[in-house]
């Protein structure tokens, strides 16, 4: 076994060939979400600019524009894997980042939203978990979810002025 890691773009790679092993058309609908949008990717200290032209991955240049950009770390996508943490969590604490037009980081979200969906039924995604897991050990801390903070008045204040959040 080679103890080469493997690169973020082999990842994702790995991730959208997967999922056309799901019968249910995940990568169909996955490919029909992202379609016409570039984005920066970035895991820890790795960073790729990806788009899906004609069905296909396209990778771009480093300095390319994009429409939205998404960041997290191994240790946060090792959690959210093992059901330590929930990616709304994450995102809440601000453990993933998301920057870009409302629409795309929209389709950001629901293309990670059909990869984890899709995770538990087809085998292939998770056998790369399994050997993300692994590739990550030496530099993954455990990621133990800290407890969810009751929000501050002033800011329930906020959210029933603003009547938002089932407050009020």
């Amino acid at each position: 076994m080679s103890t080469e890691r493997k690169s973020l773009q082999a990842w994702i790679e790995g991730l959208v060939t997967a999922l056309d092993d799901d019968p249910w058309g995940t990568a169909e609908r996955l490919r029909d979400v992202v379609a016409g949008y570039t984005a920066r990717i970035s895991l820890d200290d790795d960073s790729v600019i990806v788009s899906m032209q004609s069905r296909a991955l396209v990778w771009g240049p480093t300095g390319a524009p994009v429409d939205g950009e998404g960041s997290t770390t191994v240790a946060v996508v090792i959690a959210i894997l093992d059901g330590r943490l929930e990616i709304t969590d994450a995102v809440a604490r601000g453990l993933v980042q998301a920057r870009g037009s409302p629409e795309a980081v929209l389709r950001m979200f629901h293309a990670v939203e059909l990869i984890l969906d899709a995770s538990a039924r087809v085998p292939a995604l998770r056998r790369l978990a399994d050997e993300f897991r692994r590739g990550a050990e030496d530099r993954a801390p455990d990621m133990t979810p800290v407890p969810w903070q009751q929000s501050r008045a002033d800011e329930l204040a906020l959210l029933a002025r603003l009547g938002v959040g089932g407050v009020g």
